[in-house]
């Protein structure tokens, strides 16, 4: 009968463990997407009848995480520069790379000096603070 309810135990605390790593990458999902639903809600007429994001205004958001200058990432007409585009990806790719990580179980105490290790490699470094 001891065996049962240890077992018991260590079921309901790997179901807790599972459960808080399910709500953590919830939690990464519904920002990448909220933030995706910012960037398709922030279109401006670029001045040729065509729609294109708003750059500037969400990089003026998130300035302070950045390492440039919103003036260095995005373009007058609201368009990515070269480093904006880069700087872009590699903050997509670190939210889902990251996020899965932690949906595989990994502490965040390993994930972010694994993005860090990896942002060197893949030209991310120095994007964001």
């Amino acid at each position: 009968m001891n065996i049962k309810n240890n077992v018991r135990a260590r079921t309901i605390i790997r179901t807790h463990k599972m459960f808080s790593v399910v709500a953590i990458f919830a939690t990464v999902a519904i920002l990448a997407a909220a933030s995706t639903s910012n960037m398709v809600m922030a279109q401006m007429d670029n001045g040729d009848g065509q729609q294109g994001n708003d750059w500037s205004g969400i990089c003026n958001q998130i300035q302070s995480i950045l390492a440039e200058s919103c003036s260095q990432l995005v373009n007058t007409d609201g368009s990515f520069t070269s480093d904006g585009q880069r700087a872009h990806d590699c903050i997509q790719n670190g939210i889902l790379l990251g996020g899965g990580a932690l949906a595989l179980g990994l502490p965040l105490p390993m994930v972010i000096p694994g993005l860090k290790a990896l942002s060197g490699q893949t030209g991310c470094d120095n994007i964001v603070n």
